[in-house]
């Protein structure tokens, strides 16, 4: 059995973001969150309680007449510690250098990247504005995990 990559996963400007000129879920966010937890291993790396996460995931997840609802793992990353979530990010890398991950967050700076050595590859920023964002981000991990398996055979 092949082990999941880790996805590190911001919620606000992410799973949220601002189109018709208003702060909202985005749309295909179910979509995009089922597609997430079968490729990988979720860690959400937010300054959002677990709590509400859960409690966001229920309402997303809530079906007509409230049928069986599928339990998605939250793994929250414990990062409030460090100056940042690239500082924590970095802390990580270097206690298990044998993860494959990804980070996806509106909110990173190429500065903050390179004061951290973190891969950019690995790191995506999504565009806080617009409704295709998270087809978008799906594209974009099919294609840097398709490209790094090419890779890896060659």
């Amino acid at each position: 059995m092949t082990t999941k990559p880790t996805l590190f996963h911001d919620i606000d400007g992410v799973l949220f973001g601002v189109y018709d000129e208003e702060f909202q879920l985005r749309p295909g966010i179910k979509p995009w969150l089922k597609w997430a937890h079968e490729s990988f291993e979720v860690v959400w790396l937010t300054t959002w309680e677990p709590e509400k996460i859960k409690t966001l995931l229920s309402v997303i997840f809530a079906e007509k007449y409230l049928k069986a609802l599928p339990v998605m793992p939250v793994v929250c990353a414990d990062w409030k510690l460090c100056e940042s979530k690239a500082a924590w990010l970095q802390q990580m890398m270097n206690q298990r250098p044998e993860l494959e991950w990804y980070w996806i967050d509106d909110d990173m700076s190429a500065k903050e990247l390179e004061n951290n050595q973190l891969p950019k590859a690995r790191c995506i920023q999504v565009s806080p504005k617009g409704a295709g964002a998270l087809v978008e981000l799906r594209e974009k991990l099919e294609k840097l995990r398709y490209d790094e398996m090419v890779k890896a055979l060659s």
